[in-house]
Parts: C-alpha cells; sequence; structure tokens
C-alpha cells in the first residue's frame, strides 16, 4: 500500500518540478535574447535558476515593466 502512495507522491513532485522548470526555462531565453550587458544577464539567470518560480516572477514584475513602460 505505501509502495504505491510513494510512487504517487515521486510522480507528483517530477510533474511540479517540471512544471517550474518551463517559465524557468522560458524566463532564460528571454534574458539571453535581452539587449543588456553580459554582467546585467548573469544576475538575472543566477536569480531566475537559484529562486526558481519567485526568481521568475521578480524578472517579470522588474524588466517586463520596463520594456511596458517605456524607456526612461
Amino acid at each position: 500500500m505505501f509502495e504505491s502512495l510513494f510512487d504517487i507522491g515521486l510522480l507528483v513532485l517530477v510533474f511540479y518540478y517540471l512544471v517550474g522548470m518551463i517559465p524557468s526555462v522560458l524566463a532564460a531565453i528571454d534574458i539571453m535574447k535581452a539587449r543588456k550587458d553580459v554582467k546585467h544577464k548573469i544576475v538575472w539567470l543566477f536569480i531566475c535558476l537559484v529562486l526558481g518560480l519567485i526568481g521568475v516572477a521578480i524578472y517579470c514584475f522588474v524588466e517586463k515593466r520596463k520594456v511596458a513602460s517605456g524607456p526612461r
């Protein structure tokens, strides 16, 4: 009985991990395409990959807000 619960739990964990990685990969692609200097890209890649979904949310809130409001 417990083996099947462990297998289901492991599948759910893998599913959530993969779902969480998709936004991180998309953010990494967006960061690499940005016309910014290398230091800026490295910092954002580090933030997004270490913090996961929270890092992606911070990136979207900070960087995408700059693009939407236009140059200052």
